[in-house]
């Protein structure tokens, strides 16, 4: 029995050698030179280099190892970062064009006072909260008292804001107008005793239990 094996495996040997012999690239197994020649066939054009060194510069260069585990090349790296948005636009122009126009306070018919646009005058109702509007006018009509400005500074170049009173009942006649002076009884508007003169207060031209909302806008020196 030992004598067969061993001419058995002896045979082997003298064809392994034989065959070797006669065609010097045949081998036993799938490794070796056959390995390397697949690798070859799948990746004749990067030649066997790994890649990252065929892609994108997204993180860098890629190496130089040698890979023969890839049968064909992974996607590039991450393209580089686009273009910024362009910046934001300059904060608008904010030039002066002049001082602002006087206005005048006057309800909004809920009560709420509220700056006229300039060139109008307040149209105060002595009936109700709800009628108070402004209008370009100097005399709102029966049953409003009309209000054209309520400190000087509403008024042009040296003239003074007064309440006009009556010259002999001594009654506020329900205007407020700009004017060159405030020939007595009529009165000096103002903001605070500071704007008054001679030990005069700033005191209040509409009582606050008829209208109490314009008790701050419109006082007078008294």
């Amino acid at each position: 029995m030992r004598s067969t094996q061993q001419f058995l495996t002896t045979s082997a040997i003298l064809a392994s050698a034989l065959l070797s012999a006669c065609y010097p690239e045949f081998q036993f197994g799938g490794g070796g030179a056959a390995g390397e020649d697949a690798s070859t066939s799948r990746g004749s054009t990067s030649s066997g280099m790994g890649a990252s060194g065929a892609g994108g510069r997204g993180g860098g260069d890629g190496g130089a190892s040698m890979s023969t585990t890839s049968s064909s090349p992974s996607n590039g790296g991450a393209g580089g970062i686009s273009a910024g948005d362009g910046g934001a636009g300059g904060a608008p122009s904010t030039s002066s064009t002049g001082g602002a126009e006087p206005t005048t306070p006057c309800g909004n018919g809920m009560s709420v006072i509220v700056d006229c646009q300039a060139g109008e005058s307040c149209c105060f109702s002595l009936d109700s909260a709800s009628l108070d509007h402004c209008e370009v006018t100097d005399d709102c009509g029966v049953d409003f008292y009309t209000f054209a400005c309520n400190t000087s500074a509403d008024c042009p170049g040296e003239e003074v804001c007064c309440a006009v009173y009556d010259d002999f009942w001594l009654d506020f006649l329900g205007v407020v107008e700009c004017s060159a002076s405030c020939p007595s009884p009529s009165l000096k508007t103002c903001a605070s005793d500071a704007d008054c003169g001679g030990g005069e207060t700033c005191s209040e031209l509409i009582s606050e239990s008829f209208a109490p909302e314009y008790v701050a806008a419109y006082r007078v020196c008294n």
